[in-house]
């Protein structure tokens, strides 16, 4: 079970677009930015060119999907999160990417299905850690790639 939390509720479903926007002098966060664009090097990184299908556990508003499939366009993307509102706004921003409601320590996905796994400051909101990345294990096949920030 996941914690919950209320931030989309009172930040906005898509926050994180608005802290990546380096146009916007108001809301642009200059640390989450780099973040995330750290994170898609980091995938880049591993990927390559290959057609493999990651997930983003805790994907939220879908803003690390979007900005890998910008520079990975062959990924088959995949992303879970408990928050309606926010998984609404990755819809819109993502189309072309599977997303479900679900929690962390319940991954609906067969065994070995993943060639990459990421998952961006979710790991202190769920309960039983261990459970959350024995589902990541689970899922993810052999020689594949986990990050966890």
């Amino acid at each position: 079970m996941s914690k919950q939390f209320d931030k989309y509720q009172t930040i906005g479903p898509d926050y994180h677009y608005r802290q990546i926007d380096r146009r916007s002098l108001k809301s642009y966060s200059a640390p989450v930015d780099a973040r995330f664009r750290k994170l898609v090097e980091n995938v880049k990184s591993e990927a390559g060119e290959r057609k493999l299908k990651l997930l983003d556990v805790g994907c939220g508003d879908g803003v690390a999907l979007y900005l890998i499939s910008k520079s990975l366009p062959k990924l088959e993307l995949y992303g879970i999160d408990p928050a309606a509102e926010a998984l609404s706004e990755a819809r819109k921003k993502m189309p072309g990417a599977k997303l479900f409601t679900a929690i962390a320590d319940a991954l609906p996905f067969e065994k070995d299905f993943f060639d990459i796994i990421i998952s961006s400051d979710v790991i202190e909101h769920v309960d039983d850690a261990s459970r959350m990345l024995a589902e990541i294990k689970r899922v993810t096949k052999d020689g594949a790639t986990i990050i966890i920030g």
